[in-house]
């Protein structure tokens, strides 16, 4: 059982230090506005805030957080710093949903309350692959318009995104969707037919609209959802949607709840996706927020900090200075600039440079990462010889990254884990935590139950060690069978009532093959559990990822390869446009993963480097060293 403590007693668990900004976040009652630049804990911060107020009971039961996150993996990494900090009874009352899963789980569940017109099938699915084909096909053949006439003309050349987002994606209104003009009229009838067609289909931002809808729609459940929520967290928040903001104003706005939106406009990539220009300024505004801005960069070395404030002063001239709580100094230069001739010489020296930390300093493969604009299968493809020739591991991880960031993965991981270990240690704990959470309530019958837990995992993991113990599968098959024995342990129906958005048997399938059909491959490389988990896990293997990839993580050196004209042709556009910015700003993304040192690199074979002249410039007034190395 847990106890309320004064919050004058509360202290941060699990951290040295909170510097005085984030102390005024973690003990707000006011909704708070929150920049957070790269490396500043925000995260962490926000797990303390939830930590602060259920242990002190300013969020008292019933009530409960919620957290809204933008990628899967960042949902549940809060949720466990918060399980980490917190009793279990308190922690169960934090709720870390994507956007995407909250509202997919809100429409399922109260779809009913919709009237006949907008109301999905039970079985809807996410439309995420193929829908702009579709569309376009739909935007050929348009219904109700006669061929070869003025308006049909029109629509073979029009902009699909444009299209989508002004018209398929605007706000519905109470009476029905709008037909006074042909295109609206258009948008409203490939709602339709994505609604009332052999099986619902709609993408993530019109599942959003459509909960939106149902709110307004529906105040009686709108109240419920202001009852339950007394404090929200708004994660990333610099990358909201126009739908996403929609929602969030209309679940609570004027409502009781206490709002924290953290993130860092200097950090806004994502305007292609209908993010809102600068949704900061929206929110003080229409929520009366206060604005706090964190100072400190708990990532990078003071070298790098230094770096990243002249970038970000190109995008925000007022940028304060972070402080970097980094101590350990770095020999050599921290920024470099390598020019190459051939693309060949380029892989060699990238390969060559990691093996020679590797053995110089005890790195491994998955503390390197090499960030490109674009195109990470093809880069991938030209380093993995140089690599191989070395015995370095490299992939491209955006053919992982979506498998990996899943719950369900984790789960069989843990457990995987577990039984391919004689001294499971951590694993043991994570499992047994999960199970108990499965079953423990807050009462007085808790002790029997964790005793009971304990014991039935104790027989699972003799059980199941001796199973893992007969080999590694080489095939889907014998795969399955291993992951069947957790399923039937844990429990179907326990693992999709933990998490939501395996709630329908489809989804659930749907990631539990893209877990097989990722995994096999591997295993069938391998003759020893461990190995096969680790290089599944990404273990001692350097990623090639993409900017947006690229967001939320870091490395020790980032590699930020190919930063040439063909690429960055964006950096040639008109300082003031939107595509400037925005590339200005998925720049300083790429640069702040790095902990220790960027690496940038060009070569003359694949582009030339006049447009991106000016940034190189810049780097070099900061410092940068230039060279055309050897290897």
């Amino acid at each position: 059982m847990s106890y309320t403590l004064r919050p004058d007693d509360w202290e941060p668990q699990g951290v040295e230090e909170v510097e005085s900004n984030g102390w005024k976040v973690i003990q707000s009652t006011e909704n708070t506005s929150v920049v957070a630049g790269p490396g500043s804990g925000k995260t962490e911060l926000l797990a303390q805030r939830a930590s602060y107020l259920l242990q002190t009971g300013f969020c008292s039961a019933p009530r409960r957080i919620l957290a809204i996150s933008f990628k899967t993996d960042a949902a549940r990494n809060l949720e466990e710093r918060v399980l980490s900090r917190c009793d279990p009874d308190l922690a169960r009352r934090f709720d870390s949903y994507t956007f995407d899963a909250f509202n997919l789980t809100t429409l399922i569940r109260c779809r009913k309350a919709l009237p006949d017109w907008c109301q999905p099938r039970e079985d809807l699915e996410p439309f995420t692959r193929g829908w702009k084909d579709e569309l376009r096909s739909f935007l050929r053949e348009p219904p109700g318009v006669e061929p070869r006439s003025e308006a049909y003309n029109r629509l073979q050349t029009i902009d699909i995104e444009k299209f989508y987002h002004e018209y398929v994606l605007d706000i519905i209104p109470e009476t029905g969707f709008r037909e006074d003009t042909v295109r609206k009229r258009l948008a409203a009838a490939w709602w339709q037919e994505l609604l009332g067609g052999p099986q619902s289909r709609l993408t993530f931002p019109m599942i959003a609209r459509l909960t939106e809808f149902l709110l307004r729609k529906c105040p009686e459940l709108n109240n419920a959802l202001r009852s339950t929520y007394s404090h929200v967290f708004l994660d990333e928040f610099q990358d909201i949607t126009f739908w996403q903001y929609d929602f969030l104003e209309t679940a609570f706005k004027n409502a009781d709840a206490v709002l924290t939106a953290v993130g860092d406009h200097r950090q806004s990539i994502m305007g292609w996706a209908g993010a809102i220009p600068d949704p900061f300024e929206d929110f003080e505004s229409d929520f009366s927020a206060t604005t706090e801005t964190l100072i400190s960069n708990y990532r990078s070395t003071p070298e790098l900090v230094g770096f990243q404030h002249d970038l970000a002063r190109l995008i925000d001239p007022n940028t304060e200075r972070a402080e970097s709580r980094q101590d350990e100094q770095v020999a050599g230069d921290v920024c470099r600039v390598w020019r190459f001739s051939s693309q060949q010489h380029e892989a060699e020296k990238v390969a060559e440079y990691i093996d020679r930390k590797k053995r110089e300093q005890g790195l491994t493969g998955d503390q390197f990462a090499v960030i490109v604009k674009q195109c990470s299968s093809d880069f991938t493809e030209d380093l993995e010889p140089s690599f191989e020739n070395r015995d370095l591991k490299i992939r491209d991880e955006s053919q992982l990254q979506d498998v990996l960031s899943q719950n369900l993965t984790d789960l069989f991981l843990k457990f995987l884990r577990l039984g391919s270990s004689d001294s499971p240690g951590a694993y043991w704990i994570r499992c047994c935590d999960f199970m108990e959470s499965l079953t423990i309530t807050g009462t007085v019958d808790d002790r029997l139950e964790s005793q009971k837990v304990r014991r039935e995992l104790e027989e699972f993991h003799d059980d199941f060690r001796g199973v893992m113990r007969k080999g590694v599968p080489n095939t889907e098959g014998d795969l399955k069978e291993v992951l069947r024995r957790i399923i039937i342990y844990v429990g179907k129906g326990n693992i999709q009532s933990q998490f939501q958005e395996y709630r329908r048997d489809r989804d659930f399938e749907l990631w539990y093959e893209r877990l097989v059909d990722n995994m096999t491959p591997i295993l069938e490389r391998h003759t020893d559990w461990n190995e096969a988990l680790d290089e599944f896990e990404g273990k001692d293997v350097t990623p090639v990822m993409t900017i947006h990839k690229s967001k939320g993580l870091e490395y020790h050196t980032v590699f930020f390869l190919a930063f040439e004209d063909d690429t960055w042709w964006t950096m040639q556009a008109n300082p003031d446009s939107g595509q400037f910015q925005e590339s200005l700003r998925a720049f300083f993304v790429g640069f702040s993963r790095a902990e220790q040192r960027v690496i940038f690199t060009n070569c003359t074979a694949r582009s030339k480097c006049h447009d991106v002249s000016w940034m190189y410039e810049t780097l070099n007034e900061a410092g940068a060293s230039f060279e055309e190395p050897s290897l």
